[in-house]
């Protein structure tokens, strides 16, 4: 892969979600979920934005040409659910960052987010031919934990107390996924 190569529009299909490009109009989505406070709470999310904000940030990773980012979409009604992305991506050594978060704590233990991950750590191995898929997760998230897991995510890493969220601290957990081509 090289950092030149203009990204395709692509749309990833499953069962149940379908993985498409994040659009800027996805931005009052993202805004109602930063304003959840268990959606904070497991992404670690500290800082509150308005609407602006967010639209800037989604403009400025449409045109990071080193990640992609994603809305999760409900085949049925093609409602957002969430969204994720494929980011900090090394063309040379084949290797990337991923990160996801589900927009309302009543689309979690519903399995879309394993949906989710599968479809992306496919593509990811399969069109990028990426050799590892890295995240961060904090211990105080056991679903995510859980999803991680059932997809093929191991612990790498685990930084004690290293994360503090209203006055209680949760390790980080460094997970990584491999792509069994290069095995």
């Amino acid at each position: 892969m090289s950092p030149n190569i203009i990204k395709p529009i692509l749309q990833l299909n499953g069962a149940r979600i379908y993985l498409r490009p994040l659009k800027v109009e996805d931005a009052p989505i993202f805004l109602e979920a930063t304003q959840v406070d268990e959606i904070r709470h497991m992404t670690g999310l500290k800082r509150n934005f308005n609407l602006a904000e967010i639209e800037a940030h989604i403009r400025r990773c449409l045109d990071h040409p080193l990640r992609y980012d994603f809305a999760i979409c409900l085949q049925a009604d093609h409602r957002m659910i969430g969204e994720l992305s494929v980011l900090e991506i090394d063309p040379e050594n084949l290797t990337a960052e991923f990160r996801i978060a589900l927009s309302q704590i009543r689309f979690t233990s519903q399995g879309y987010g394993s949906e989710a991950i599968e479809l992306i750590k496919t593509w990811a191995f399969k069109q990028l031919r990426l050799k590892t898929l890295s995240l961060q997760v904090f211990g105080h998230n056991p679903r995510g934990i859980r999803a991680y897991e059932k997809c093929g995510f191991q612990v790498m890493e685990v930084k004690k107390d290293a994360f503090e969220y209203q006055d209680k601290y949760s390790d980080e957990i460094m997970m990584q996924a491999r792509n069994p081509l290069y095995e």
